[in-house]
């Protein structure tokens, strides 16, 4: 659903840049596929389980493109 480098804002505070994607790694305690995200204004890095994650409670702002370079790298 979304993609590395994309601005997403939580629904309820923060905006966040995402890091990694779900794929082949999982978190050990659950077997979950995950999204790893950093806060923008902390850069606190972030996990959180797909299914939360696409839940509703991120919404997209900023898509990242690969003819762009992002300012928060």
């Amino acid at each position: 659903m979304f993609k590395i480098h994309d601005i997403v804002q939580h629904k309820k505070v923060g905006l966040y840049m995402i890091t990694e994607i779900p794929n082949h790694k999982k978190l050990e305690y659950c077997n979950a596929s995950f999204y790893e995200y950093i806060n923008l204004d902390t850069r606190e890095v972030w996990l959180r389980c797909k299914e939360e994650f696409e839940d509703g409670r991120f919404m997209l702002t900023q898509a990242f493109t690969n003819n762009e370079e992002s300012a928060w790298l």
